[in-house]
């Protein structure tokens, strides 16, 4: 029973060590996507399509820009048109969609691609004002099935239930290093991870840093940006699948930093 007992506690030890992760203090490239399509200056949103194992991006601004995937070394899959004027797009384990949200009154949308992914239809999931701010760009927590944003003017991270978005909760930001969020942090956009411990990920600017929140609103790490990177107002940060994105629009490219291994 000892033996038992011995071998019971270190697969629990081990299994534990392997999933507690935290950031990797030094971020290096790996890999670049450059749209192919015209049209935009605004990427605004990275995820990851896990079913086919690309990540899907868009350009905001308007409904004839594109929506393109690429792969993990930056190769393109496919690029369309976006057919509406996204803003942030997240993959619905549940429902295994694309789904976007639309600036203003923040309509969710949902996308279902042919089997070649050139091709998608988009349906309407709600038409009510579900988010803070009119250019909000969302992300997705899978575990809660909350849509997610952050919400500058009430400093706090808003969630609302996926399947009934009346129902919200709100998470202060608190125990931040520097809390004046409306002036030094990217104002529309904000990373969600899944890492216990380092669950969301906001960009400040003028330390040029990753500031990493926990799911109580309480900053646990700040993991300083590559040198010589654009540090976006608005737009133009992301985070899929353990990298946080960074795009230049002179040369519409993203760039990949993995942040956790």
């Amino acid at each position: 029973m000892k033996l038992f007992n011995t071998y019971l506690y270190l697969s629990l030890f081990f299994a534990l060590g392997i999933q507690a992760q935290t950031p990797i203090e030094k971020l290096e490239k790996e890999f670049e996507y450059t749209f192919v399509s015209g049209g935009g200056v605004n990427a605004s949103s990275v995820c990851w399509y896990p079913d086919k194992k690309i990540f899907v991006t868009l350009m905001a601004g308007n409904a004839d820009y594109p929506l393109e995937g690429f792969t993990e070394q930056g190769q393109n899959v496919f690029s369309s048109r976006t057919s509406l004027d996204a803003r942030g797009i997240w993959y619905n384990l549940i429902t295994r969609t694309i789904d976007l949200n639309l600036p203003g009154d923040g309509e969710w949308h949902s996308i279902s691609f042919g089997r070649d992914l050139k091709t998608h239809s988009t349906k309407k999931l709600n038409a009510e004002l579900y988010q803070p701010d009119f250019q909000s760009v969302a992300t997705y927590n899978p575990d809660k099935r909350r849509v997610v944003y952050l919400d500058v003017k009430a400093k706090c991270i808003r969630l609302f239930d996926y399947r009934d978005p009346t129902k919200t909760e709100a998470i202060k930001l608190k125990k931040l290093a520097d809390k004046n969020i409306a002036e030094n942090y990217n104002q529309t956009s904000i990373g969600y991870t899944g890492i216990k411990n380092y669950e969301y990920i906001l960009l400040h600017l003028t330390q040029k840093k990753l500031i990493f929140v926990n799911k109580d609103g309480e900053q646990t790490a700040a993991i300083a940006t590559p040198e010589g990177v654009e540090l976006p107002v608005a737009f133009k940060f992301s985070y899929a699948n353990k990298r946080v994105f960074f795009f230049n629009e002179k040369n519409r490219t993203w760039t990949a930093y993995r942040i956790f291994k």
